[in-house]
């Protein structure tokens, strides 16, 4: 164990403070409380230097606005990756029409209206939108059957075989970006971004991968 140690404290040389009081942390877990805290603070450690490794090229700031620079790159990242993926479908889809497919696939029935609010376009943007998916026959419309000045939207069988090799493209992409994540790690992440989303307010509409 002691080679362990020294081995990792050798790793620690020139890193934050913060690393190597969670590596002194971890011995005192191997010591009072066994192998399985010692594995918990050993993972932490590392997860802790995969960041700062991530980091350390980067200018020191103070300055919050280097969250934003990160997020914006992280979601030109993810639109990117996603939208190469859909080019190399044989009816491949922008990034807006797989959210269409999406969004339609969970919310049956919607209305031209419901889209325009959920997705935060204009209305003659929605209208070409769903002009586009109904001339690729992956959207049928039909009246309304109380409001016949409106028409109610869902997938063709086509529609829904393209919207689950979309789902199959999020999904790989999903457990690329989250690769070597723990369960703990990611319901941490999910409630960091919550709270952010929660601290915009709610005149920010939600924008999923879009563009």
């Amino acid at each position: 164990m002691a080679q362990i140690f020294t081995s990792a404290s050798l790793s620690l040389l020139g890193r934050p403070a913060a690393l190597q009081e969670i590596h002194r942390q971890a011995e005192i877990c191997w010591e009072v409380k066994g192998l399985a805290h010692w594995r918990q603070q050993v993972h932490s450690a590392g997860f802790c230097l995969t960041s700062w490794r991530i980091m350390e090229n980067r200018p020191t700031t103070n300055d919050d606005t280097e969250i934003l620079e990160l997020l914006n790159n992280l979601m030109h990242g993810l639109k990117y990756q996603l939208q190469q993926a859909f080019n190399q479908e044989q009816d491949g889809l922008t990034l807006l029409e797989a959210r269409a497919l999406r969004y339609l696939a969970r919310n049956p029935e919607s209305t031209q209206a419901e889209l325009v609010q959920n997705f935060g376009r204009d209305k003659a943007q929605i209208a070409r939108l769903i002009s586009q998916l109904l001339e690729r026959g992956l959207l049928q419309r039909q009246p309304d059957a109380l409001d016949r000045r409106c028409h109610r939207l869902q997938l063709t069988e086509a529609g829904h075989a393209l919207q689950q090799q979309v789902h199959r493209h999020r999904a790989a992409l999903a457990a690329r970006m989250l690769e070597g994540f723990e369960a703990t790690e990611r319901e941490v992440l999910v409630q960091m971004f919550a709270r952010l989303q929660a601290n915009l307010g709610e005149t920010v509409v939600a924008q999923n991968l879009d563009g």
